[in-house]
C-alpha cells in the first residue's frame, strides 16, 4: 500500500486562468480520454479521506535527488534507475542524483519503521493506517504557489518483500508521484498507481502519459481542478453526467426489465462496479474443463465492453486482494449438489470508490447433479460478481446459452453489462439522481 501525504507552504486556492485554445485543441488531440480521466484522478485527488485537490503541483525547476539513510548498494541502483526511466519519457525537465550529501530537492530515506516515521515527521504510521507489515514508500512534497520546492520520501521494506522488482517498483512510484501525481487509484490493477497490492502492476504507458501530460508547458503551476473539469468537460466522466448518462441511455434500446435491475447494483446510496482491469483467481480443485470455462466466460464477458478487461491472474502465494477470486472444493459428505458463498470487498479512500475483491467460494458433492451444475455456477458466479445484482435461480439459467459448446451471453445480460460499465454510469453514482434519471426518461 503506498500512500501519499501533502503539506503545503501556502494554501493558494485562486483559480488559474483556462488553457488557451489553441493550446487546449492540441492537447485534445494528443491525449485521449482514458489518460484526460486518469490524470484527474490521480493528480487532482488525495488519498484517505482527504479529498480533491483543487489545485496541481510540478516543478518548474529540475529536481534533484539525495539517498539517505540506511540504503543499500541495491537501493541506490533502485533509484538510479527510476532516474533513468523517468528521463527517457521526454518531459520539459530532468532529474538526476545530487552530487553533495543533503543538496537534493527530493530526499530519499530508507530505513525501518521508526525511523522513516521519524524522517518525514509523522508520528504514528500504523495509526495512520499504513501497512507497516509489507513494504511501503510515504511521500511529503512541500509547494509555493503550486510549484514544487522540495519533497522528503520515506521507504520501508520488509524483509518478506524480498523480490528485487517489488523494492524497484516502491522507489519508481514514490518519485513519480513526488513530481506531482500525488492520488492512487482503483481503476487500473496493472498500474503503478494502484491502490492496492499487485505484483503485475507495472510503469504503464496510460501513467507516463499521465506524467506527460502534467508537464505540458501549457499546463501551468496551480491550475485548479475547476479550471480543468471546465477545459476538458467533454471527454470528462463524471463533469455533466447526469446529461452524459441521459443521452447515453435514450441512445441505448434499454429494456424496461434492464432499468428495475439496474437499482439493485447500488450498494446503499452509491454506485460501486470492479475496476476497469479485473484479474481472475483460480483457488481449489479447478479442473482443466473448470479452468476453460472460467478462461472463456472471461474471453466473452471482456468482448461486451471496451471498459472492461478481464484476465486469469498469476498466483503469487498468498491471496491476492483485489480481483474476483474463486475458490473450488469437493464435499462428498455435503447434502445440496452446490453451495455457494460470496464475499464484496468495496475501496473508497480513492476519488472513485469500486468493488474491489469478490471473493466466492464453490463447493461440489460430486453427485451428478452437482456435475450438470458444475460450470454453469462457476460461469454465473462470475458474470454475478462482476454486475452485483442478485443471483436467483431463473437468473442463473437465461445467464447464457450454449452454442457449439460455447458460452454466449444472452441479449439480456450483455445489454445490462455494457450498461453498468458504460463511462456515462460513473463510480460514485448517487442511487437517488439515477431514480429522477429514470423518471425524466419513463423508465
Amino acid at each position: 500500500m503506498f500512500i501519499v501525504a501533502l503539506l503545503a507552504i501556502m494554501s493558494c486556492s485562486r483559480d488559474k486562468t483556462t488553457i488557451q485554445e489553441q493550446d487546449l485543441a492540441a492537447l485534445k488531440q494528443k491525449y485521449d480520454a482514458r489518460t484526460v480521466n486518469y490524470f484527474y484522478e490521480t493528480v487532482f485527488h488525495e488519498d484517505f479521506g482527504k479529498g480533491n485537490n483543487e489545485n496541481l503541483w510540478k516543478w518548474t525547476n529540475d529536481p534533484t535527488i539525495v539517498i539517505k539513510g540506511r540504503a543499500s548498494a541495491a537501493d541506490t541502483t533502485f533509484v538510479r534507475e527510476a532516474i533513468a526511466e523517468i528521463n527517457t519519457l521526454g518531459l520539459p525537465l530532468k532529474c538526476r542524483l545530487a552530487q553533495t550529501p543533503d543538496s537534493g530537492a527530493i530526499q530519499i530515506f530508507f530505513g525501518n519503521v521508526k525511523e522513516v516515521a521519524s524522517f518525514l515527521g509523522v508520528g504514528n504510521l500504523d495509526v495512520m493506517g499504513v501497512d507497516i507489515s509489507s513494504s511501503f514508500g510515504f511521500a511529503k512534497p512541500e509547494s509555493y504557489e503550486g510549484r514544487l520546492i522540495n519533497a522528503r520520501i520515506g521507504i520501508y521494506f520488509s524483509p518478506n518483500d524480498t523480490t528485487a522488482a517489488l523494492r524497484k517498483k516502491v522507489v519508481l512510484e514514490e518519485i513519480v508521484q513526488a513530481l506531482g501525481i500525488f492520488g492512487d487509484s482503483y481503476s487500473y490493477p496493472s498500474s503503478l498507481f494502484f491502490q492496492n497490492s499487485n505484483p503485475q502492476k507495472r510503469f504503464t504507458d496510460l501513467d507516463k502519459n499521465v506524467l506527460r501530460l502534467l508537464y505540458e508547458p501549457a499546463i501551468l503551476p496551480d491550475y485548479s481542478r475547476l479550471s480543468f473539469e471546465m477545459d476538458f468537460a467533454d471527454s470528462l466522466y463524471p463533469v455533466n453526467s447526469n446529461e452524459k448518462l441521459q443521452k447515453y441511455l435514450r441512445n441505448f434500446p434499454v429494456n424496461p426489465q434492464i432499468a428495475k435491475d439496474l437499482d439493485e447494483i447500488f450498494s446503499g446510496d452509491l454506485l460501486l462496479k470492479h475496476p476497469k482491469e479485473v484479474n481472475v483467481f483460480l483457488f481449489g480443485a479447478f479442473s482443466r474443463q473448470d479452468s476453460a470455462s472460467i478462461a472463456e466466460a472471461s474471453s466473452e464477458l471482456s468482448k461486451l465492453s471496451p471498459n472492461l478487461k478481464i484476465a486469469i491472474g498469476q498466483h503469487h502465494g498468498s491471496e491476492p486482494d483485489h480481483g474476483v477470486v474463486i475458490s473450488l472444493t469437493e464435499n462428498k459428505k455435503q447434502e445440496p449438489a452446490v453451495l455457494q458463498e460470496g464475499k464484496t470487498i468495496a475501496g473508497k479512500s480513492c476519488m472513485y470508490p469500486k468493488i474491489i475483491k469478490n471473493k466466492i467460494s464453490l463447493s461440489f458433492n460430486l453427485s451428478d447433479r452437482s456435475k450438470e451444475l458444475r460450470q454453469q455456477s462457476l460461469v454465473s458466479s462470475l458474470y454475478f460478481s462482476l454486475v452485483p445484482i442478485k443471483m436467483t435461480k431463473s437468473r442463473i439459467e437465461q445467464l447464457y446459452t450454449l452454442t457449439n459448446d460455447r458460452i454466449l451471453f444472452t441479449r439480456y445480460y450483455a445489454d445490462l453489462l455494457r450498461i453498468v460499465y458504460a463511462n456515462e454510469f460513473v463510480d460514485g453514482y448517487d442511487r437517488r439522481e439515477f431514480v429522477k434519471l429514470k423518471s425524466s426518461l419513463d423508465l
